[in-house]
């Protein structure tokens, strides 16, 4: 585990060569809309909503999973501005997803089934129009994640790719991405917060 985080981060820090008072710099906190059916590839999920098909007994009479829900993916972000076209972000993200489980007996709710991750990640963000009010960009992301379920589970290295992103507003902004990766497939959007932001 050490190991792998030394791997992923410290190269990065040597790389950058952080010093706050010589970079411009942002502090932003959003949160994101992740469609269910455009669910991460971390979220471990199985799509069936009735029993399994198997002929085991366990499995004709095991509950049965309904519709699933999520709260989005919440964000804390550190942008360095490195040029007026290229952002450094360091961010920790957190997402949950659950659904309810039911007798396949009388249709009781039994229970239900909660996925949470937590993500560090490093991520280049490269801008194509950069407005006050308006900015177009792509970004590519690695980093690591530990999964719930409902316990730490396990720690995984993860990516997310974005080919296009939009933003709109200054300190409050709304924002809109497609994309590939551990947190999202397909597109996400929300709203977010900054509460640092000075560019040269």
């Amino acid at each position: 585990m050490k190991r792998l985080i030394l791997c992923l981060f410290v190269p990065l820090l040597l790389m950058h060569e952080v010093r706050l008072a010589a970079q411009d710099y942002e502090a932003a906190a959003s949160w994101g809309f992740i469609p269910a059916i455009y669910d991460g590839l971390l979220w471990g999920f199985q799509r069936d909503i009735g029993p399994s098909g198997s002929a085991r007994l366990d499995a004709v009479f095991a509950d049965y999973k309904g519709p699933l829900y999520t709260a989005g993916l919440y964000n804390l972000e550190f942008n360095i501005i490195r040029k007026k076209w290229l952002v450094s972000s360091f961010s920790l993200g957190t997402a949950s997803f659950w659904r309810p489980a039911f007798s396949v007996l009388d249709g009781r709710r039994t229970g239900a089934k909660v996925h949470s991750v937590l993500s560090l990640m490093h991520t280049w963000r490269f801008t194509y129009v950069n407005r006050p009010v308006f900015r177009m960009y792509s970004s590519i992301g690695l980093g690591i994640a530990m999964t719930y379920d409902p316990r730490p589970d396990e720690i995984l290295p993860i990516f997310q790719l974005a080919p296009l992103g939009i933003s709109v507003g200054k300190r409050i902004y709304g924002f809109g991405e497609i994309g590939l990766g551990a947190e999202y497939i397909g597109g996400r959007a929300g709203i977010g917060y900054r509460f640092n932001s000075f560019q040269r």
